[in-house]
């Protein structure tokens, strides 16, 4: 079975198929969620993870390197701009890319939709952002003995509300 070098995870299709566009992986695969080059796989989990099995099956008697959680994020630091880069879990002797900060990321079970409960959250965590996905896949990353990076870029600043009826729009995926 060949290596894989990098499995990349993210909650959405259209960000797996962002990722796969920037490394130059064809995006025209029968299996949307999916996308595969000869060392580095993009896997769409869905929202709250709730389609990990995906990952799981691609696993399968392969381990990456370094599993890496991307997409969106929603930011709770007000200092973040719609477009900011936050990492964590990047290696303590590599420099961060120069349009990136460091961060901690809060995991939600539900849309943070408020600036109030932005501004709440931000108060008692101190997390840059929040997502959806990482409770589920932290766990994942952790049974595979692969070390976790999870990148994800500003999708809504600590002083945007979000209509929770956008979740409507979308599926799992």
């Amino acid at each position: 079975m060949e290596a894989l070098r990098m499995l990349v995870l993210t909650a959405m299709e259209s960000e797996a198929r962002a990722v796969a566009g920037a490394w130059g992986m064809d995006r025209s695969s029968t299996n949307s969620f999916i996308l595969m080059n000869a060392d580095r796989a993009v896997v769409t989990v869905g929202i709250r993870g709730c389609n990990l099995a995906r990952a799981e099956t691609l696993l399968r008697g392969r381990r990456p390197q370094v599993l890496i959680l991307a997409g969106v994020a929603g930011a709770l630091d007000p200092s973040l701009a719609i477009g900011s880069i936050v990492i964590e879990g990047w290696p303590d002797d590599r420099p961060l890319p120069s349009d990136s900060r460091a961060g901690r990321f809060h995991c939600s079970t539900g849309l943070v939709s408020t600036t109030a409960e932005k501004a709440r959250l931000f108060a008692q965590t101190g997390c840059a952002a929040v997502e959806m996905e990482a409770a589920a896949i932290a766990p994942f990353a952790a049974r595979a003995g692969v070390p976790l990076l999870h990148i994800r870029a500003i999708s809504d600043t600590a002083t945007d509300a979000i209509n929770p009826d956008c979740l409507s729009l979308i599926d799992a995926d």
